[in-house]
């Protein structure tokens, strides 16, 4: 039985450093069944 995986959107924006970022965590299974958590980032075109 598939479980849904839980995920985590995270944003930080700190225009004094021009910065804008994103983040993404999740809790996942890979294909041995095993938990792992994959991290996706991204950064935003200058602000």
């Amino acid at each position: 039985m598939t479980q849904p995986c839980s995920t985590l959107y995270l944003q930080r924006i700190d225009p004094s450093r021009n910065m804008s970022r994103y983040y993404a965590l999740s809790i996942q299974r890979n294909l041995f069944g095993e938990i792992c958590l994959p991290e996706f980032r991204a950064a935003e075109a200058a602000l």
